[in-house]
């Protein structure tokens, strides 16, 4: 199972190589890091494109829709992951993720993934444990499942990829907030259920 794990990157210096590593020195290995660089004005763009086991693409700025829209464009795994330039993944992350779609897979297209924080700032993707609704379920209660931010915050899910390819669901370039809010409404819309991570 191929995990593309997709970053967009503007000007996250101080946190992208955390970020990088995080992923590089995950426990499975069956994974492709693609990173854009949205046109930044630091040295991010320096740092990633240093390392040769990450898949670099750079582009003027255009805002983060567009450049996580690129990202899914060139994708190649069964499942994709946005982490964020200033998040990390435990260790152990994409190993659990796989292990729990074995087992739940075919029916389910999306897995969300509740956030750890290390500490005041570091905040990292951990998979423990989780639930399974359905999508009249989620529908249901939706406002008060979203309160810890699983529903509509980007670099929390992994989802499966043929969906938003099958569908043409994409980024909204045009909203410059809650863009990925957007986004996940339009595949929640085509998934019979729902896993949370927790």
């Amino acid at each position: 199972m191929l995990f593309s794990i997709i970053i967009a990157v503007y000007n996250k210096e101080k946190y992208i190589g955390q970020t990088i590593e995080s992923i590089l020195k995950q426990k499975y290995e069956n994974y492709e890091l693609i990173l854009i660089d949205d046109g930044s004005t630091d040295s991010s763009y320096e740092y990633a494109n240093k390392n040769k086991k990450i898949r670099f693409l750079h582009h003027k700025n255009q805002g983060v829709s567009v450049t996580r829209n690129r990202g899914l464009q060139v994708a190649k795994g069964e499942y994709v992951l946005f982490v964020d330039a200033d998040d990390s993944l435990k260790i152990e992350a994409l190993k659990t993720l796989e292990e729990i779609i074995i087992k739940e897979k075919p029916d389910v297209i999306m897995f969300g993934m509740t956030e750890r924080y290390e500490n005041q700032r570091e905040k990292k993707l951990s998979p423990n444990f989780y639930g399974r609704y359905d999508q009249q379920e989620f529908f249901k209660d939706f406002h008060l499942r979203n309160q810890n931010g699983v529903y509509g915050y980007v670099a929390n899910k992994a989802f499966r990829r043929n969906i938003v390819v099958d569908h043409e669901i994409e980024f909204c370039s045009k909203y410059k907030l809650s863009e990925d809010f957007y986004f996940f409404l339009q595949v929640y819309e085509q998934a019979n259920s729902f896993i949370v991570i927790q």
